[in-house]
């Protein structure tokens, strides 16, 4: 290893935090006793052994400056030792999609990169690795076509083989693959994953891992519990049966993990001999309408071609024309370029009547999308309010239709979008613009967050309060929507409640344990701002919002309210928050 290139990281850290995870973790004596190769100039071993434990957060570590590089022997299984470590260090701490793209040249021989993630999943931890073969390496000397970012071992570094010893297993025994199998179905705990240490599962199934158990005694520790931040769920995936306006596009066998009863929309078959209409779309919050293609269609049975609402118990009904979306793929166009040009008007107008703690973190939020999680962010809260005020028709082409001349009605001011359309652009939102929103931002998020930076807590506290606060509306829209149709529960929608109280607590549980994230708020402030390298505007952010806290004289205590699951984000005693669904 007389070649190792450092340039293949932007810091040689990230290598010597992989050999350390890794080496130590596994117990190989061979790249043990050699680590010492890597020490840098100046450097003694025992603060090699600092930094290393600085960086990994291990509980010892004992570093000897015996066998000299010269003797280094790059077995199969050392090498595998390495590499897996770099795949532990890539995914874990989120480095650049440079070395990600070009990870191919680890394959294991024989193996799909379906597989080769699997089994870099298994050893090195981390619970969704992404491996493609793209950029795979062509040359005679091992080194990949783009050199954007290196990464040579030694001279005839070579791809990663299967050691023959226990029929080609990477498992020593029956029980430790046992373990590795619950682990994988469970997830690894908070604490394990901060640590990226194996998480191995304890004598209870369902109680506290090994290691929690063995440090359960030390205080100010997390606690053993396993949230996946992946599954976070921040908004509804669809109506319920049976307030949908139609079940065309229902699934017809639902898994009982599934997250939606419904699948993406699909082209209805319409009309030719109609003409195709432009009909423009509001919600009355921008001075821009929402321009889409229609056209007539054929109404199935159970195609809703009404709305219904209540005068006291009296049940009315509004009649509507059969126009749906005729061009799916010009709509979705329409909503991402509606979206990105409305973010800032969309937030001014809903969030006129929030509290000052509120306001102050979505104006810092706006002043920094510059910060990775932030802008996406910011859409995703908007795109949340696209699939719950109703849309109505702001132009002159009204579809047939008119205002109900019923003053009670809600359709008395205006003229509401039809039933089929509305299930199509609701259905267009969730699947082409929110779920990609969310799945970038709780991936971004999840590595963050167990990177645990001092320099990324100001990004975090603003998009964990952008997610939260995004819960409650959510929350705070199914009450109202279980009002206007006079269900006589307080939720309309049950599942939807436990799902994103699942998320609240998921998010709350990573800022808390993870982060420390409260700290901000409530240490003394000198010491705080000696921590944090802010701004001055990040700066002038954090004392105005310790000053509104310290004039806060009461908590919210309705889940559905704002500041109910946001302002637990400020609390240095936290504790995870049931929800009644009855």
């Amino acid at each position: 290893m007389d070649s190792f290139d450092s340039d293949f990281l932007d810091d040689q850290d990230a290598y010597l935090w992989a050999f350390d995870q890794n080496a130590y973790q596994q117990t190989l004596p061979p790249v043990r006793s050699d680590i010492s190769q890597f020490l840098p100039p100046g450097e003694s071993v025992e603060e090699f052994a600092d930094s290393i434990e600085r960086l990994s957060r291990p509980s010892s570590i004992v570093l000897t400056q015996s066998n000299s590089p010269t003797s280094f022997e790059e077995t199969p299984e050392v090498r595998a030792v390495v590499h897996l470590g770099i795949a532990q260090d890539i995914y874990g701490q989120g480095m650049s999609h440079a070395v990600k793209s070009e990870f191919g040249e680890f394959f294991l021989p024989e193996r799909r990169a379906e597989d080769s993630a699997n089994h870099f999943e298994l050893l090195s931890g981390i619970s969704s690795v992404e491996i493609t073969e793209a950029n795979t390496p062509n040359s005679s000397d091992g080194s990949s076509s783009k050199d954007s970012k290196k990464r040579s071992f030694s001279a005839d570094s070579s791809p990663v083989k299967r050691t023959k010893g226990n029929g080609g297993s990477r498992f020593r025994t029956e029980a430790e693959r046992q373990e590795t199998r619950s682990t994988r179905e469970k997830g690894a705990c908070l604490p394990c994953q901060e640590s990226k240490r194996r998480c191995i599962p304890g004598p209870d199934p369902n109680g506290p891992c090994s290691r929690c158990l063995e440090r359960n005694m030390r205080p100010g520790l997390p606690l053993c519990n396993r949230p996946k931040i992946r599954d976070i769920e921040v908004f509804r995936r669809g109506p319920t049966v049976e307030y949908a306006w139609s079940s065309r596009w229902k699934l017809r066998e639902v898994k009982p993990e599934a997250k939606s009863i419904w699948k993406p929309i699909t082209e209805l078959p319409t009309s030719r001999s109609d003409e195709t209409k432009i009909v423009e779309l509001s919600q009355g919050h921008a001075q821009e309408n929402l321009r889409l293609r229609v056209r007539r269609y054929g109404p199935e049975p159970d195609d809703k071609q009404y709305y219904t609402w209540y005068e006291g118990d009296e049940r009315r009904t509004y009649d509507t024309e059969p126009y749906a979306i005729a061009d799916l793929g010009y709509a979705r166009n329409a909503l991402r370029k509606f979206l990105d040009r409305n973010v800032r008007v969309y937030l001014n107008v809903l969030l006129r009547k929030a509290s000052p703690i509120t306001k102050a973190t979505f104006q810092a939020a706006l002043q920094n999308q510059d910060l990775t999680l932030l802008e996406p962010a910011l859409k995703l809260w908007v795109a949340s309010r696209f699939i719950e005020t109703p849309w109505h028709i702001a132009g002159s082409e009204t579809l047939g239709m008119s205002k109900d001349p019923r003053a009670n009605s809600p359709y008395h001011e205006f003229i509401p979008q039809t039933p089929i359309m509305d299930f199509q652009l609701d259905n267009l939102v969730i699947y082409s613009i929110l779920q990609p929103l969310l799945k970038e931002v709780l991936n971004t998020l999840r590595t963050k967050s167990l990177a645990n930076r001092l320099e990324d807590w100001f990004e975090l506290q603003l998009t964990h309060y952008i997610l939260l606060n995004t819960i409650e509306v959510t929350m705070a829209h199914d009450v109202e929507f279980a009002k206007r149709y006079n269900m006589k529960s307080q939720w309309s929608n049950c599942p939807l409640i436990e799902m994103v109280t699942q998320g609240a607590n998921t998010l709350l549980t990573y800022f808390h344990s993870a982060n420390k994230g409260h700290y901000p708020f409530s240490g003394p402030w000198p010491e705080v701002e000696r921590a944090h390298q802010w701004s001055r505007e990040q700066k002038s952010y954090i004392l105005e919002i310790r000053r509104l806290l310290g004039q806060q004289q009461q908590v919210a205590t309705e889940p559905a309210k704002e500041m109910f699951w946001t302002g637990q984000l400020h609390r240095a005693e936290w504790s995870a928050v049931s929800v009644a669904l009855a």
